[in-house]
């Protein structure tokens, strides 16, 4: 089994009007692709829409893979741990989503450090001058970058050229080179997408904002997620 798609309809006079969809996959290797948002997506249709995007991501991205690995039990956990107090008061016997309250988190925002307002004239940087902008850089070329993966930076060298229009290049790391494919040059907007062999098989898109001769931005590997990577012109 490669994936699963589970859908759930509530049903009111006969029309669906709730609908809750789950979709996992254990790799990119479907064909046809499947589009996981890696995220919870939540749509209201009426008037006006909503549309919300919710990512639930560990605070720090660098942790082992372990660790990573366990938000997924935390979120899991979450809703019977909180749910113990209101189960314990419960009447005797079994008890339901019905019989019980609304299950809530507790939420404990950490104290912010103290800072005066308003900031005084000194504290306020200064717009930056003509000298000290740095110098535009011609973008064809190596860049290193330093993907802040989940086991740690991952080194790897991406090689940008450009024909007419079109952009056209590779990236390699790990003793494997692939060719590099979509990548489109908007501004100092960058986008590019990056087929891993090994060690498995991930579709990683690259965005990123250029500033000179460096890059910064995110890259979302396939089912693994997105982290965050920086990029030098060498």
């Amino acid at each position: 089994m490669a994936g699963v798609i589970a859908k759930w309809l509530g049903i009111a006079g006969g029309h669906p009007v709730i609908e809750l969809n789950v979709q996992w996959v254990l790799s990119d290797d479907i064909e046809p692709a499947w589009d996981i948002a890696m995220a919870y997506l939540i749509e209201v249709q009426g008037t006006p829409q909503l549309k919300l995007r919710a990512e639930v991501l560990p605070t720090d991205m660098n942790l082992p893979m372990e660790e990573l690995v366990a938000t997924g039990s935390i979120i899991t956990a979450s809703p019977a741990v909180n749910a113990i107090a209101s189960v314990v008061a419960a009447r005797p016997g079994i008890v339901t989503y019905a019989d019980l309250p609304p299950v809530t988190s507790v939420l404990r925002p950490k104290a912010l450090p103290a800072t005066s307002f308003p900031l005084r004239a000194a504290e306020v940087a200064p717009p930056p001058t003509a000298s000290a902008t740095k110098p535009s850089t011609v973008i064809a070329g190596k860049w290193q970058i330093t993907i802040k993966g989940p086991t740690g930076p991952k080194q790897t060298t991406l090689v940008l050229e450009q024909a007419n229009s079109a952009w056209t290049g590779s990236q390699s790391g790990d003793g494997n080179t692939s060719p590099i494919s979509d990548a489109r040059i908007d501004g100092n907007n960058i986008y590019w997408v990056n087929h891993t062999p090994k060690p498995m098989k991930l579709k990683c898109e690259f965005k990123g904002v250029i500033d000179g001769a460096q890059m910064t931005g995110k890259v979302k590997a396939g089912f693994m997620g997105s982290y965050a990577f920086t990029a030098v012109k060498i």
